[in-house]
């Protein structure tokens, strides 16, 4: 266990795999967060989460709550191409709890996360970078990035919040549809997590927190700001040459998190937003101690994003 990051992909030895069959978003986070994966020196440790409750195609996980908030990660599975999530601050069963988000008036089956355009045992490629206290996962949905990244990019766990003492930084990933048949409806999940920065005040925002920053009941939204700060552009979807200049640097920040009222919350942890255009579905090291992470979603929204992989994410 650790605040440090850990990366896994479908390209290691022993990796489970992901497919739109009833089970398999389950089974992987079972791997990458409580048990790992693999043997001898390449086996794979896992996060450090732990599972609370469980029962067939379902998941409750918990990250760490002493260096976190503890809150619970629930995870229905028992559908082919999408799971269904949801967050607690405690639970009583597998089913049942206290502030439960996002609010069952708006998403009463929880969050859509997809994991294949095809209801079948057809393996996707996968990608996912994470500590003891929360994970990213890219899937590639439709099957035709060649990579890990033709797909939303899903979040759960702790943000870093500007507020000391802040118990309440569990957030989930936000999509904006209740249901997927596999077909057009991905280009209307690409609003999501790191994605995009939209507008936290609507329905479009990117990501719902289980608490505002004052501590009030009730989820609220949120959403990424880009370097530019610019509303409606994919994270890393700028058109900034690199270098700038001759010599020059590249140009990159933190994604800080605006919640409803355009309050400022925090910041996504261990993640950098840049406008410099790079080759879509590669990975690379340009800045030293970071891995840059393509992504892109539906046909042609496309972005891009720094991981620090090299120290703590607080």
């Amino acid at each position: 266990m650790s605040l440090y990051p850990t990366i896994f992909t479908s390209d290691d030895l022993g990796a489970p795999s992901m497919a739109g069959t009833a089970g398999a978003l389950v089974a992987l986070l079972d791997a990458i967060l409580v048990n790992g994966y693999g043997s001898g020196p390449t086996a794979r440790a896992p996060l450090g989460w732990t599972i609370e409750y469980t029962a067939s195609n379902k998941r409750v996980y918990r990250g760490n709550p002493t260096s976190g908030s503890g809150y619970y990660l629930w995870v229905d599975d028992t559908n082919g191409r999408y799971g269904l999530v949801r967050a607690f601050s405690s639970m009583s069963d597998i089913d049942n709890g206290t502030d439960m988000f996002p609010p069952p008036a708006t998403r009463p089956n929880g969050m859509l996360w997809a994991k294949s355009s095809l209801a079948s045992a057809t393996a996707r490629a996968w990608w996912a970078i994470g500590n003891e206290r929360c994970f990213y996962l890219f899937f590639d949905v439709a099957g035709l990035a060649g990579g890990h990244s033709e797909g939303p990019v899903f979040f759960a766990g702790d943000i870093i919040s500007n507020k000391s003492g802040d118990a309440h930084t569990f957030a989930l990933t936000h999509t904006t549809i209740t249901g997927y048949a596999g077909t057009g409806e991905l280009s209307n999940m690409w609003k999501t997590c790191i994605n995009i920065a939209s507008d936290p005040e609507t329905s479009n925002a990117a990501i719902y927190i289980a608490r505002s920053i004052a501590g009030s009941a009730g989820a609220v939204f949120a959403n990424t700001i880009t370097v530019a700060g610019v509303q409606s552009v994919p994270v890393g979807n700028g058109s900034m040459p690199y270098p700038i200049y001759a010599g020059g640097p590249m140009v990159y920040e933190r994604l800080s998190l605006s919640e409803a009222g355009r309050v400022p919350r925090g910041r996504m942890p261990g993640v950098f937003g840049h406008s410099h255009p790079r080759a879509s579905f590669t990975e690379l090291s340009p800045v030293a101690g970071m891995l840059t992470k393509n992504f892109r979603v539906g046909s042609s929204q496309q972005g891009q994003v720094f991981f620090e992989t090299d120290q703590e994410w607080v």
